[in-house]
């Protein structure tokens, strides 16, 4: 099935015409609905927060039907996503750029993304589509993918349409469309850089024509097996991925450009699967205390990392906000984190002692503790050896009540970086584990890599190390992990230069 893509465009415009003037909706409290795959938090009320987090586990089953991924295990950890409306974006991410919408956070003490909503029933749900097709795609099929695939994948799959009979894949997205008519980046760019390599200008026509030549690829058995062939020669035999899709597509830029071109003004085709597979779609909905109100939006921001310039503040504010909720279990976590991170670390200690004395087995209270001794071992360097083995008891009983948590695992193998042998072979094993759970989290892949070539297992190193070498968002990380690669591959070219 096919329509010509010009005559969207003026849809598109209509509909982010109705979406603009939608208010936010108002609810008395925060709501958590948790299902097979996911976790969804939000103000709105029950019914959407219920069918958002039913649509979420059509998509998951749409993924794993197209994918050939079986659904007969829980999964290793259940993607959480927070609904917020404009006023509490900003809380959590109080400078983000204008037009940003949502985000999602791999981070090494939380793995979940945040969308923006109207509480309308013409919201999208684009964003979350998209971030879940990146973290469904790295936890079961994690390889070296250029970043345009990356994120053309998820352009491809965010605009899936489930109806009572059948399936849609690879509809137009309404957020690019408009794009492709305005402005093009040179393909050299799109097939050869990262995200966070384009300018902010470019950044629109790098997603809308990742999303179109893959598309285009999709589109004939050919074509599907020319991106199948480009896709290893990149992700395993390290082609430079603009000479690759040359060679295997036989076009030159130009011609692949026009092709590209032309495929708009045709039919462009999407698949449909039917029957519609079967779905779990059970949830359940439960209140979070009034205190999340005040403190949640700030718990998550903690997760990120809140800029240097905005930290007394944000602790003033804190300290403010659990005031107005003594002895309120989830006040005092906050309290307790804000002052871990960025207040008075024994006074957020006293306040977890007092909480573990009351109840030895609050595992938040526990990871929380070994949190901080953490932090106090990386600010002393001295007395790190010290510091870290406090970690370990805590550590070791949050394990104990909550088994394969990755920050449980993940801080654990931080705490024994000081052993004498470190990685141990248990040790290395633990951060397998982790980054099994979380592959997502680039910190834990770069200390996992680490290990590997510690314990001269450089090929599974070199493995992983690629697949982080070339995420599209993570900057630093990417660069890391390509120092990383080089230096491993030095003593091979010193020795083939030698001999």
């Amino acid at each position: 099935m096919g329509r010509n893509l010009r005559g969207f465009i003026g849809a598109c415009a209509l509909a982010f015409a109705v979406l603009a003037g939608c208010g936010p909706a108002q609810a008395a409290g925060w709501l958590k609905a948790e299902s097979k795959h996911f976790v969804v938090y939000g103000q709105l009320d029950e019914r959407m927060l219920r069918d958002y987090a039913q649509n979420l586990e059509e998509f998951d089953a749409v993924l794993r039907l197209f994918h050939g991924v079986a659904d007969t295990e829980a999964s290793p950890r259940k993607f959480e996503i927070y609904l917020v409306n404009n006023a509490n974006f900003r809380r959590v991410y109080p400078h983000a750029p204008d037009g940003v919408v949502g985000f999602y956070i791999p981070a090494p003490r939380d793995l979940y993304a945040v969308a923006m909503r109207t509480g309308s029933d013409k919201d999208t749900n684009d964003y979350a589509f998209h971030e879940y097709v990146h973290h469904f795609m790295m936890q079961n099929f994690p390889y070296a993918y250029p970043a345009w695939m990356v994120e053309g994948w998820a352009e491809y799959f965010m605009t899936v349409d489930v109806r009572p009979d059948r399936i849609d894949i690879g509809r137009y997205s309404d957020m690019r469309a408009g794009t492709l008519f305005a402005s093009w980046m040179p393909l050299k760019d799109l097939l050869g850089k990262s995200v966070w390599q384009i300018d902010g200008e470019q950044r629109g026509a790098f997603y809308a024509q990742a999303w179109l030549l893959v598309h285009y690829m999709q589109a004939t058995p050919e074509r599907h097996a020319q991106l199948t062939a480009y896709l290893r020669a990149v992700g395993q035999g390290g082609e430079d991925p603009v000479a690759a899709m040359t060679r295997v597509t036989g076009q030159t830029l130009p011609a692949l450009e026009q092709a590209m071109r032309d495929y708009i003004d045709g039919k462009f085709f999407y698949r449909t699967l039917s029957p519609k597979p079967p779905i779990d779609a059970e949830v359940k909905i439960t209140a979070l205390p009034a205190s999340a109100g005040d403190l949640l939006m700030e718990v998550q921001r903690m997760k990120r990392g809140v800029e240097k310039e905005d930290r007394a503040r944000f602790v003033a504010d804190v300290r403010k906000r659990a005031a107005k909720y003594e002895g309120d279990r989830f006040a005092q976590l906050a309290l307790a984190n804000v002052e871990i991170d960025y207040g008075a670390r024994a006074i957020g200690e006293d306040i977890l002692q007092r909480m573990l004395k009351a109840n030895p087995d609050d595992v938040e209270a526990l990871r929380l503790m070994a949190e901080s001794c953490l932090q106090a071992g990386d600010a002393d360097p001295d007395r790190r050896a010290e510091y870290f083995a406090k970690a370990r008891p805590y550590l070791a009983r949050a394990n104990k009540l909550v088994p394969d948590h990755y920050q449980t695992l993940y801080a654990y193998a931080r705490s024994r970086s000081t052993d004498p042998d470190y990685p141990s072979e248990n040790t290395l094993n633990v951060l397998l584990l982790s980054h099994q759970l979380a592959p997502q989290v680039t910190e834990i892949s770069l200390k996992t890599a680490d290990a590997l070539i510690r314990r001269d297992r450089k090929d599974e190193a070199r493995t992983l190390l690629k697949i982080l070498a070339n995420a599209p968002h993570r900057g630093a990380d990417a660069e890391a992990a390509k120092a990383m690669l080089a230096r491993l591959d030095a003593p091979a070219k010193t020795a083939e230069a030698g001999g």
